[in-house]
């Protein structure tokens, strides 16, 4: 076996090898526990975790433990009620449906929060913009986006109900890829008044 690895490419033929140069910085959109982190860690890719976005509060307790293991207290200065505003409406237990986090005990607040913070998560997408993002330095940075979109309305053994409206206007959960289109949209936009 060939001590050697050579990128095999069948798409671009003719056309230059694409190498990046600056620090990567991932930012996993549907973060789930981190495939694509993991992947990038498993080829031994050197990548700063810079954002994810996920509200399953389960996946968002495993990519910490995963990948990040911060377990800082950042909740000490925050009161219930703060913690509660800042969680209402952005995370899930169950993957489908927002928690009413207000009948949550304290201690579940605060563990909810710190793992957010520590995995710098914006959690519901439907009200990330892309400035949240914060790409900036680009001239430092090379910033990779990645997405694995809830697929249960397309997939075979779900309901097959599509995607076509966002969540955020009455669609399906597979309808949140549109969300990744405003945000890339919205970042466009940015670019471009730059």
């Amino acid at each position: 076996m060939a001590d050697n690895y050579q990128q095999l490419n069948l798409f671009n033929e003719g056309k230059d090898y694409f190498k990046i140069t600056k620090p990567i910085r991932l930012i996993e959109l549907f973060a789930g526990i981190g495939a694509q982190a993991k992947a990038l860690e498993v080829l031994g890719v050197p990548f700063e975790h810079y954002k994810i976005c996920e509200w399953a509060i389960p996946s968002i307790k495993a990519y910490n433990s995963i990948h990040i293991k911060d377990f800082t207290d950042y909740s000490q200065s925050l009161t219930k009620k703060e913690l509660i505003d800042y969680l209402q409406g952005n995370i899930s237990v169950n993957y489908n449906d927002p928690c009413d986090v207000s009948r949550k005990p304290e201690k579940w607040l605060r563990d909810t929060y710190n793992n957010c913070i520590a995995t710098h998560n914006l959690m519901n997408i439907m009200k990330v913009k892309g400035s949240d993002l914060n790409i900036v330095d680009t001239d430092k940075y090379c910033y990779i986006m990645t997405y694995s979109f809830p697929c249960q309305d397309l997939s075979l053994a779900g309901k097959r109900q599509g995607m076509e409206t966002s969540q955020a206007d009455g669609g399906t959960r597979s309808g949140l890829l549109w969300e990744v289109e405003r945000i890339l949209d919205e970042l466009n936009r940015e670019r471009e008044r730059v």
